[in-house]
């Protein structure tokens, strides 16, 4: 009849409201076995579970008794203990198995929370860390991670990131945020060791569909000229070519990291220093920008500066009336750089990102796009040429590509 059992759950369920006797149960425990695969077993883990669910303790440790007369498989044991409720009186009396029952256990358990139990949540977060399941900690504690300490919230990520481990399972960038955000809320946790979790986790908290930023990354950026300097020589050449260091592969593989994670943060700094509520402390901006181009010549990297400083400019919130404001249209004709005029003027034009458009729609949106900058443009030129010429230009960019986009559009109307 097993061989042909096709849905063990609602027979289980069916055995457990019949009631069995200790005889009927301890024939049921007898069909256990190391493969949990095998129908018989699947069958007898519903029956316990369900059983187990229902009655007291006292059951349990009967059945226990009753299953570890029978069999010494240490497999055997961990499916018996893996049927059971997740609480501490299971896992105590887990202890009294042999020492292999509890490794395959905590291997092979599916955990969850339980919500305002602090020791059970503590103990079972202990033993998935000593099997190295620290990806499934993350999973697990994501949600409830306001119920943990700061401290404990640190070793669990730092483990997820630093140890091998051989899950199926992946880190997920919600449920880093998750965590994270709990603890930039608490700020009771020591700042370096905040700052390199962010560094470990750069590739989640500057994920597009990230719920949660490097905070502290992002706030050393827009307060220290110099971290901002030593970022951008992470991701860009020297200017003055100079005798390439042999590295080992592992040397390599480690600078590559380091460079696409900090691209991803330069990527995420988008607040301008010196600027509050949309409003410009001119002076503490320009003391930004040239205490950052001083150090770019130290590290070498005066290009890669000015170019992030063009992208950087042109992030100010734009409006109908004025852009970009008067500092910033005076700052960058005071530096006059090629450079930080050139990325000014590109990260504008990318800023636009991805688009729709209706059928036959032509380049209305370009038109419009075209009209804004030659506007602002022209309002700006007497007084600063340099950012004016970079507005124009998007505007000349945008009435060619809105042509381009009539043009196809007739054509897709002839099709």
């Amino acid at each position: 009849m097993m061989s042909n059992l096709t849905n063990s759950y609602h027979l289980a369920r069916t055995a457990v409201a019949f009631n069995l006797i200790e005889a009927e149960e301890a024939a049921l425990f007898r069909l256990l076995s190391k493969d949990q695969n095998d129908k018989c077993t699947l069958f007898v883990q519903n029956y316990i579970s369900a059983k187990a669910f229902n009655l007291k303790d006292d059951w349990i440790e009967y059945a226990w008794n009753t299953v570890k007369s029978y069999h010494s498989e240490d497999k055997t044991l961990a499916y018996f203990f893996l049927s059971l409720p997740q609480k501490k009186f299971s896992w105590h009396l887990m202890e009294t198995a042999p020492e292999g029952v509890s490794k395959i256990y905590w291997q092979n358990i599916n955990p969850y929370i339980h919500p305002g139990s602090l020791d059970e949540n503590l103990y079972f977060i202990r033993k998935l860390q000593e099997v190295n399941r620290h990806i499934t900690i993350v999973d697990r504690i994501a949600y409830h991670s306001n119920e943990l300490s700061s401290e404990l919230l640190a070793e669990i990520l730092y483990n997820a990131a630093t140890i091998p481990v051989e899950e199926s399972i992946r880190l997920q960038s919600h449920h880093v945020g998750q965590i994270f955000e709990t603890l930039h809320n608490r700020k009771d946790l020591d700042i370096k060791k905040l700052t390199q979790l962010e560094w470990i986790y750069l590739a989640f908290l500057t994920d597009v569909y990230g719920d949660h930023k490097p905070q502290n990354l992002l706030n050393e950026l827009l307060t220290n000229p110099e971290f901002f300097v030593e970022v951008i020589s992470y991701v860009y050449r020297p200017d003055e070519d100079k005798k390439e260091e042999n590295y080992t592969s592992e040397q390599l593989k480690a600078r590559y990291q380091k460079a696409e994670g900090a691209k991803k943060l330069l990527d995420a700094f988008r607040n301008i220093p010196g600027v509050d509520n949309e409003k410009i402390n001119k002076e503490k901006l320009m003391d930004w920008i040239s205490a950052a181009r001083l150090k770019a010549k130290v590290y070498n990297r005066v290009y890669g500066v000015d170019s992030e400083i063009g992208n950087l400019l042109a992030c100010f919130p734009r409006n109908n009336v004025f852009w970009p404001p008067e500092e910033i249209c005076e700052i960058i004709d005071t530096l006059n750089s090629d450079v930080i005029v050139s990325h000014f003027e590109t990260e504008i034009f990318n800023s636009r990102g991805t688009y729709s458009k209706a059928t036959y729609e032509g380049g209305t949106q370009e038109r419009l796009l075209a009209e804004y900058f030659e506007k602002m443009g022209k309002q700006i030129f007497s007084r600063w040429p340099l950012t004016a010429l970079a507005l124009l230009n998007l505007a000349e960019g945008y009435k060619k590509a809105a042509k381009r986009e009539d043009d196809n559009a007739q054509w897709d109307e002839l099709r």
